[in-house]
């Protein structure tokens, strides 16, 4: 359990691990930390990704219920991620794509290439396990502003 009003106010925070909630937690930490650090045992991929999405929107101003909404945006997805990783692709490209997506979002300039290999290239091929997203790459912008590293 997370402690109720915890001050984190110039601290410097060790975060274990590296799935969703790290990668959601680090950002917030590191507005309020003097510094927050990653510990990670393997990388993994981390697709950055808008925290808005359209189709959710439109089902809350129609008003529809929400398993309705959800069971809409998940299709929206389902057909997006299609289109992107299509058969077309090998699984070499595939890895190819989403690591550039990360790498677009922490350019050589604040990384690099040898470091963001070490934390960013995952040993396993996209899809075979679960993607972290982070909401408007908020964990990326944390690292640039280097309130946070890995």
């Amino acid at each position: 359990r997370w402690p109720e009003g915890i001050d984190l106010t110039g601290r410097r925070v060790a975060v274990i691990g590296s799935g969703a909630t790290a990668v959601t937690l680090i950002p917030a930490i590191a507005q309020e930390a003097e510094h927050v650090t990653m510990v990670q045992r393997s990388p993994g991929y981390i697709l950055p990704m808008p925290n808005y999405d359209p189709v959710a929107a439109a089902g809350v101003e129609a008003d529809l219920p929400t398993p309705e909404i959800h069971r809409r945006v998940r299709a929206e997805k389902v057909k997006i991620m299609g289109n992107v990783v299509q058969d077309k692709m090998t699984t070499e490209q595939r890895n190819a794509m989403f690591i550039g997506f990360m790498r677009r979002a922490l350019p050589p300039k604040y990384m690099s290439e040898e470091e963001f290999k070490k934390h960013f290239t995952p040993r396993y091929n996209v899809w075979e396990q679960r993607l972290c997203i982070a909401p408007d790459g908020d964990f990326f912008r944390a690292i640039r502003r280097k309130r946070a590293s890995v």
